[in-house]
C-alpha cells in the first residue's frame, strides 16, 4: 500500500509543477504608451528608385520616375526541374544517341503463315469409341462423331483419311491414307481415340 501512496504523491507533485510552469510561461498581452500609426490609417509607403525617394501617399498619382528605371533581364542559369538529379554517363550517351537517330523505314507486312495440315492424332480425337461387337473372329467397332455412329470393320476406311488395319479387344491399328503412317490407339469406352495413349 505504501508504494501506491508514494507513486500517487510523486504524480501529484509533478502535476503541481507542470501547472505552475504553464502558468508562468503563459503568453501575456503587452501594451505600448504611444501608437506608431493612428488606428484606421495605412502607414505611409516609401519606395526607392535610383537615388530618389518617392512617397506614395495618394494611389491616384503616376510615378514617372519608375519609367526611367532601367529594366534588368535575368540572365541566370535555367535548369530543368523535372530531370533526374544524377545521370550516369551511359544514360546521357543513350539520350543523345536517341535524339540523333534517324527514323527507320517500316518493314513490309509479314506474309500470312501457311496453313498447317491437321495432324492425324488431333483429327482422331473427334471419334469417340462407343464399344464393339464380335461375331465369330470378326470384330466391328462403334465410333461416335457429331451425333452419328459409324460401324467400322477391319479393312474399312472411316473419316475420309483413315483405314482400320487391325481390330483387337484392346487396341485399334489405323493407317493414315495421306502419309502411310500407322497409329495404334487403345480402345477405352466413351473416350476419344487419340486421347488415350
Amino acid at each position: 500500500m505504501n508504494r501506491q501512496k508514494l507513486i500517487l504523491a510523486i504524480a501529484l507533485v509533478l502535476l503541481t509543477i507542470s501547472i505552475g510552469w504553464s502558468y508562468l510561461n503563459w503568453p501575456r498581452q503587452k501594451s505600448v504608451e504611444v501608437l506608431k500609426y493612428a488606428p484606421g490609417q495605412p502607414p505611409a509607403q516609401v519606395n526607392r528608385v535610383g537615388d530618389k525617394k518617392i512617397a506614395q501617399d495618394d494611389e491616384r498619382t503616376v510615378n514617372l520616375a519608375r519609367l526611367d528605371q532601367e529594366q534588368t533581364v535575368f540572365s541566370g542559369y535555367r535548369r530543368n526541374i523535372f530531370k533526374p538529379l544524377w545521370l550516369s554517363e551511359m544514360a546521357v550517351i543513350r539520350q543523345k544517341a536517341a535524339a540523333v537517330k534517324p527514323a527507320l523505314p517500316l518493314p513490309p507486312p509479314p506474309l500470312p503463315p501457311p496453313v498447317a495440315p491437321v495432324l492425324p492424332r488431333r483429327e482422331l480425337t473427334k471419334f469417340i469409341f462407343m464399344g464393339f461387337l464380335k461375331v465369330g473372329n470378326r470384330q466391328t467397332i462403334f465410333l461416335g462423331k457429331d451425333k452419328e455412329i459409324l460401324l467400322v470393320k477391319a479393312g474399312e476406311t472411316f473419316g475420309g483419311r483413315f483405314k482400320a488395319v487391325q481390330i483387337t479387344d484392346r487396341a485399334l491399328t489405323i493407317k493414315v491414307l495421306d502419309s502411310e503412317e500407322q497409329i495404334i490407339v487403345p480402345l477405352v469406352d466413351n473416350m476419344p481415340l487419340g486421347a488415350a495413349r
